[in-house]
């Protein structure tokens, strides 16, 4: 959760000095764990009662895409540019 909120604050510092369309990906490590998500998408059960997935969402309310690293091949071909 520190960390989330670390990288919600300098995303909303810096986010109206990048271009219009400027995104922020966040990787999250669950190479220990293995997290029960799917397509990079929680599960409405585990979200709410998980402190990763109201992570998940809050990083979401701030357009940041959270994305596990064990899924990163998914989003592979939207960070090519």
């Amino acid at each position: 959760k520190t960390s989330a909120d670390s990288i919600i604050i300098d995303w909303l510092d810096t986010k109206d000095m990048r271009p219009q369309k400027s995104k922020l990906y966040t990787f999250i490590n669950d190479n220990k764990k293995e997290a029960p998500i799917l397509d990079n998408k929680i599960d409405s059960e585990w979200n709410s009662q998980s402190s990763i997935g109201k992570v998940f969402e809050a990083l979401r309310q701030y357009e940041i895409k959270p994305v596990l690293w064990s899924k990163r091949n998914m989003v592979k071909n939207e960070l090519v540019a």
